[in-house]
């Protein structure tokens, strides 16, 4: 395969040479990208390059630490400008922060439509092969627009490479671009082996770090609850649930290792410079405190309001939480993932989906079908885990309004810092302005609706004069 390396470093310059979805340049050259995909070993190395990229910065942690800071989750403990504009609500279109997880998730969609559009007018990629690059690609694409979505509201959809398109895209609003989200899923569980591949894209695997059909079926099962359809939510994870040989829930401090079966997707890090082998475990362990908070760290700990929400024996607070005292100063942070040490020896991975989730969502969406003790079936399958009492035991005719709050709860605990769960939870369940109101005099300002959306980064404004800013950011 002489050459090889090169092209697909041409190819992912290409596509990724630019931060920004609207400036990028047209193909210098459309030959390189038939030449990435004219057989199965470049195909799939240009799929391997969009998952370094996805890894290549702190994704991960910036999403669940800026939504952490941003809703009520994190408190944020020193000066820093940036940091702070995140904590107050005060995001600044020009240099925020939150700017990285727009340009970083266009850029990855990006590359997802180079991948479609390669492999669709391939015919040198064997079926197989074409296959699960597709759905990957599909479900990648998927991926980032829910959460682009979800994070600054109507988005540019952009499903092209054509610079010319994708240069004056205009936002569209969000329930379109979940129509689009579910379709690219749903072909993508067509697409997708039940089975983990390894790099080759065939072979099964132990490692879960590709996606296969339970993946794009978990995603799925959260947009169907996130737009109300519930049944179908409810559908989608039962597939999961009843594919026990594959997952299962882990002792709470299983959880987070590598080899757990709890893990429905992982994430890994990428190899160090000059491919060196050492690497830290996951960007997760930066919430781990061995000093104060300061701008070297996290810089923030956890807020007295997720605090109160655990009882005393709840294990997920014993197990996932942790605290440093520096004289008169506790500071509580984060312990899900527990390895700082920078190593060969890799034990734990970055967890995108898990099986807690998916029997939190069908909780949901058995409660809101009203079957109540389903639902009770289901969140006392966390709470047992958790070592706490069992609703079938303490309350078996609650309620379906006491249902779901219980349920709204559990979701609090199980998952916080994990991907702006609570961020997201609060805004779709349109409690946000209560949950904001309730801790404008902790972060010291004034919450306003305007604020459910980022910003748009300006730059993008700039160079494309029909994209419209949120309202209230300048």
């Amino acid at each position: 395969m002489k050459n090889t390396s090169l092209y697909i470093f041409i190819f992912l310059v290409a596509i990724t040479g630019c931060k920004k979805f609207v400036e990028i340049d047209p193909p210098q050259d459309r030959l390189v990208t038939e030449k990435v995909f004219s057989e199965d070993a470049t195909a799939i190395s240009a799929m391997g390059g969009l998952y370094t990229s996805m890894m290549s910065e702190p994704l991960p942690y910036n999403l669940a630490l800026y939504c952490g800071l941003y809703s009520d989750e994190l408190d944020y403990k020193v000066t820093n400008v940036a940091g702070l504009a995140v904590y107050k609500n005060a995001l600044n279109a020009k240099d925020a922060l939150t700017n990285v997880i727009w340009e970083k998730g266009y850029n990855i969609i990006y590359q997802a439509n180079g991948i479609i559009e390669g492999l669709g007018k391939s015919e040198k990629v064997t079926s197989q092969v074409k296959k699960q690059l597709l759905g990957e690609a599909l479900f990648i694409r998927a991926f980032w627009y829910f959460y682009l979505c979800n994070l600054y509201g109507d988005i540019p959809l952009v499903l092209t490479t054509d610079y010319t398109i994708n240069g004056a895209s205009v936002r569209i609003a969000v329930a379109d671009v979940y129509r689009q989200i579910i379709a690219d899923l749903i072909k993508s569980e067509e697409l997708l082996s039940p089975k983990y591949v390894s790099g080759n894209a065939i072979t099964e695997t132990v490692d879960r770090v590709r996606p296969n059909l339970f993946v794009a079926s978990a995603l799925l099962a959260r947009v169907y609850l996130y737009t109300g359809q519930w049944g179908l939510a409810e559908e989608r994870v039962s597939a999961i649930v009843n594919s026990s040989s594959i997952y299962s829930l882990e002792k709470i401090d299983d959880v987070f290792k590598k080899a757990t079966k709890e893990a429905i997707w992982q994430l890994q890090m990428p190899t160090g410079n000059s491919g060196a082998a050492l690497r830290e475990n996951t960007y997760e362990q930066k919430f781990i405190l061995t000093s104060i908070p300061t701008a070297g760290n996290s810089g923030s700990d956890i807020s007295n309001s997720l605090l109160k929400v655990f009882s005393g024996n709840d294990l997920r607070k014993l197990n996932w939480i942790k605290s440093i005292t520096v004289g008169t100063g506790t500071y509580y942070f984060p312990f899900k993932y527990k390895s700082r040490v920078v190593s060969t020896t890799i034990e734990e991975v970055s967890i995108v989906f898990r099986l807690a989730e998916m029997f939190i969502i069908r909780a949901e969406a058995r409660a809101q079908q009203g079957k109540i003790s389903e639902a009770i079936e289901d969140i006392d399958r966390i709470r047992s885990r958790a070592g706490i009492d069992l609703l079938k035991d303490i309350n078996p005719g609650i309620s379906k309004v006491a249902m779901i709050d219980t349920i709204s709860v559990e979701r609090r605990r199980e998952l916080f810092c994990e991907w702006g769960h609570r961020w997201f939870d609060i805004k779709r369940t349109k409690v946000v302005d209560v949950i904001m109101k309730q801790i404008e005099s902790i972060k010291g300002t004034v919450w306003s609706s305007k604020w459910t959306v980022w910003p748009l980064p300006l730059n993008d404004i700039i160079n494309n004069n029909k994209l419209t800013q949120n309202e209230g950011y300048n």
